[in-house]
This record gives C-alpha cells, structure tokens and sequence, in this order.
C-alpha cells in the first residue's frame, strides 16, 4: 500500500500560478512535461536547474524524442523560461502564450484553439499526444480487420439569458449563480465572456460583493485594452484578491462606468409634458389677475 508522506519530500507552488496552470488550456503531454520540470525545480527548492530530456522522459514516460520538443515549443511560448541552460516555469504567467497555430491568447473565445477556453471536454488525449474532443474506439469485424468508429459528443443546448438581465445565464441542466452584489443590482459584466466564465465570474465574484460592478469594469477596460494574456478570469481573480486585501483600486474601468452612467443619463431623459396650468398661473400673478379671471380674458380674446 502506498504512503506518501511530506517528511519524504514534497513540491511548494503558489496557488495563484498553479490555477492559472489548471485554466491554460495544455495538452496532456505539455501539461506533463510542465509538471515534471515543477518538479525538477520547485521539487528542490529552486527556480531554474538543468534538467534534461531524459530526466523528463523517466518522470513522465514520454519518449525522449517528445519531452525535447515539448520542451522547445514551451520555451517558445514564454512557459518555460531559460538562463544560462537552466530552465525553470515563467511564474509570470501573463506572458504565456498560446500554441503557435493560434497565436497569444485574445479575450474571448477563439474557435481556433485559444491557449485557455473554458472547461475542457475532451476525454483522451492519443498516442501522438492530440487533445481532441471525440473518442476513436477501435473494433474488429469477423474478416480481422481493424476499423475505427468515432463517437462525437452530443451538441450542446444554447445558454439563454434569464429574464431581467444582470449577466446571469441559464446553463442547461444547471441552475443560475446568483447575483453577487444582490438581487436589486443587476451587474453588467464584459460583452466577451461567455455564460461559462459569467458564472465562474459570479463565484468569485461573491466573496466582495460590494466592489463586483468595480471589478468588473476594471477587466472590461483591461480587455477592451487587449492586456490580458492568459484569461480574464485570471485576471479578475487577481482583481478580487487585492479588493479582498484592500489594494484594489479603480483605474482603468473608470472610463467603463463614466460610458455606463452616460448611456443611463440618456435612457432617463424623456421630456415631461408642458404644465399648462402652471404656466397661466404664473401669468395670472404677473398680471394680478385670479386664474380664472386670466382664463375669461384668454377666453374673450379667441
């Protein structure tokens, strides 16, 4: 029976950088390549180290061949960073980029195959190291040829907006995330994310509810500024960690509210019909005339 114990050894990460791996979206054999260079470096309390292929090969079970390529391509795209021939992960994650068909990530969702799209939904990843969404079962037919026959996943139902607006969506077979900053505030969240992100927005969105619309306007002025790298919800995650810890501080999403307040300032203009009453008072008084009086002499005059 197995029974690891922390006195043998074990790996410090941040829990910052280690989300910001769960949400960029690596192949399989990236991912494990990442995680054994983690190990290599973090593993031993250090940030860079040489690690070759072969250390690679022997920690993940990928062919040499495969780990010196994923490595090279990682390298590329600014997640594995090299000083010297030592190489460690970028913890900066905002400068990761994207796999090279697709380029760096841009907000919003990419059919191409952005670096971080939501949930994955793909199930294996191949001997080739594919991630691809449909499953390839091999069967044998009674004259022993191999065919194959692909089963694609089932298509998904539209997400639908609920009534009354707010940003929250109905996911089918889920329920809606409630409005974190209270059901008489409905929050206007950036036209680019997707129903997926606006709920995984909302929860994080909850534990500082009084500065949800600040927040959210700061990451629409950030992705109308096209300076996110990664994700949006890695960058509204650091948002909401400094308004948990009081740093936060509304910078760029001012201008996002000053357009909002103009847009409802223009919506609530809608001009009164004339008081006709008041104003022949007013001419009554000026002429030190009873109302009715005014009313008979307008009257005679037609």
């Amino acid at each position: 029976m197995a029974s690891p114990q922390c006195e043998e050894g074990f790996t410090r990460i941040a829990d910052e950088l280690l989300e910001a791996i769960l949400l960029a979206d690596f192949s399989k054999r990236e991912l494990l390549v990442l995680l054994a260079v983690i190990r290599k470096t973090y593993g031993f309390g250090r940030k860079l180290d040489r690690i070759p292929a072969s250390q690679l090969a022997q920690l993940t079970g990928l062919a040499v061949t495969h780990c010196r390529a994923t490595l090279r391509d990682l390298k590329a795209r600014h997640v594995i960073q090299e000083q010297d021939q030592l190489i460690g992960i970028q913890k900066d994650y905002l400068q990761w980029e994207g796999p090279k068909q697709s380029g760096p990530f841009q907000s919003g969702p990419i059919q191409s195959g952005p670096f971080w799209s939501g949930p994955k939904q793909s199930a294996k990843e191949d001997q080739n190291g594919s991630f691809g969404g449909t499953k390839t079962v091999p069967s044998i037919n009674s004259d022993k040829q191999i065919n194959t026959t692909t089963t694609n996943p089932p298509p998904r139902a539209a997400a639908q907006p609920l009534p009354g607006g707010g940003g929250d969506f109905e996911i089918l077979g889920q329920e809606a995330e409630p409005n974190p900053a209270g059901p008489d505030q409905a929050l206007d969240y950036p036209p680019s994310l997707t129903p997926a992100e606006r709920r995984k927005a909302a929860q994080m969105l909850s534990r500082v509810p009084a500065q949800a619309q600040d927040l959210l306007d700061e990451l629409a002025a950030l992705i109308q500024a096209e300076r996110i790298r990664v994700s949006p919800l890695s960058c509204l995650r650091g948002l909401v960690d400094r308004a948990v810890l009081g740093t936060f501080a509304l910078e760029a999403g001012a201008g996002i509210q000053a357009q909002r307040e103009a847009r409802q300032r223009q919506a609530r203009r809608v001009e009164a019909p004339p008081d006709n009453d008041a104003i022949l008072a007013q001419h009554a008084r000026l002429m030190g005339l009873s109302l009715e009086e005014y009313r008979q002499r307008l009257g005679g005059r037609a």
